[in-house]
């Protein structure tokens, strides 16, 4: 689910309700990702590309953009995993046009 204040987010990731994946390439036009998924089947209403801004891990996140398939970054889209399956999501982050920020 979307998170509700920056301090959520660990909690989330501990608990296992989200997922990540290892740092991805910087300076990239491109960086390939995967994300391991425990216990399949699963639904994911909130799906982004971050980045931690500053030196606090709780609190210093940009979101450079948001699963949305309709387009707008203020409906995002949800993303179910079934077991086996693999599930491809992409992203395209314009640094000068980030999308709404969730603790804003």
């Amino acid at each position: 689910t979307k998170p509700t204040a920056p301090d959520s987010i660990l909690p989330a990731i501990l608990s296992g309700r989200a997922v990540f994946s290892d740092t991805l390439t910087r300076y990239s036009r491109q960086a390939p990702y995967r994300i391991e998924v425990p216990a399949p089947p699963r639904t994911f209403g909130y799906v982004v590309v971050a980045m931690q801004d500053g030196p606090n891990f709780l609190t210093d996140w940009l979101m450079l953009d948001v699963y949305a398939p309709s387009g707008d970054p203020e409906q995002p889209g949800e993303v179910v995993i079934d077991v086996g399956q693999q599930v491809s999501v992409d992203f395209n982050v314009n640094f000068s046009n980030l999308p709404p920020q969730p603790f804003e």
